[in-house]
């Protein structure tokens, strides 16, 4: 009699099981319809817009310019494509060649009707500018943001001088640690004051020039000019002790 074979089962676990199967291909879902994208353009496919009612003086695109040489890109224009026109950017569209990558600048597109087109217009740079200044942080920020080109240092410079902070006249050269004077030297006070470390001198120099006070900065290896303050013998000696 014929013996039959016996048969051999294998037993697979279901993780192994898994691991041989092929991993299910999952669904690709199409890309959503953003309603805002960026992209790189040239500035010859930005058609400015007839009502832009903002002007660029130089002393606004020469600071920008010069910022993005030193950063690169930090922020972009805004093109509807609807109308084919910019609505923002019109300064950065006509910034010198050397600035562009490859030709060409950041721009968010997007989809406006023409009267969309004009509330942006009205809207988008006034509401910036509505944002109040925290002028201690603001101080703290120039302060720890030192500029080395000239065209950017002026515009910080006035940029300080706008929010009434007198940071900048405390010195790096001979002479620019001079207080503004508007009293004559006889009618004037000062009091030199000796900080444990940079940060506390920092605090205490926007403490006092947001309470009104004229303040110096010196740092170290560098002359404080004392000039038209009222007490010559004793400032003098220390700043003579720093020469």
């Amino acid at each position: 009699m014929a013996r039959r074979k016996a048969k051999t089962i294998t037993e697979t676990s279901p993780a192994a099981a898994a691991a041989d199967s092929p991993a299910p291909s999952l669904p690709v879902s199409p890309a959503p319809d953003l309603p805002l994208r960026l992209e790189w353009r040239t500035p010859a496919e930005l058609a400015d817009n007839p009502a832009n009612w903002r002007k660029h003086p130089e002393a606004q695109t020469a600071p920008l310019a010069q910022a993005i040489r030193e950063v690169g890109w930090a922020g972009a224009s805004l093109y509807n494509e609807t109308t084919g026109r910019l609505i923002d950017g019109h300064a950065r569209k006509n910034l010198p060649a050397d600035t562009l990558v490859d030709g060409k600048l950041p721009v968010l597109v997007g989809r406006w009707t023409e009267e969309q087109e004009r509330l942006i217009l009205l809207t988008l740079d006034p509401l910036a500018a509505m944002a109040e200044t925290n002028k201690q942080a603001l101080g703290e920020l120039l302060l720890r943001t030192p500029a080395e080109d000239p065209v950017v240092k002026a515009f910080l410079e006035n940029l300080a001088a706008e929010n009434d902070l007198d940071i900048f006249a405390a010195g790096g050269d001979e002479g620019a640690g001079t207080a503004k004077a508007d009293q004559p030297p006889e009618n004037r006070f000062g009091v030199y004051v000796e900080c444990r470390n940079e940060q506390q001198q920092e605090e205490l120099l926007l403490r006092l020039d947001a309470e009104g006070f004229r303040v110096h900065r010196q740092m170290p290896g560098k002359r404080l000019s004392f000039e038209g303050l009222a007490l010559p013998g004793a400032l003098d000696a220390v700043a003579s002790a720093n020469d």
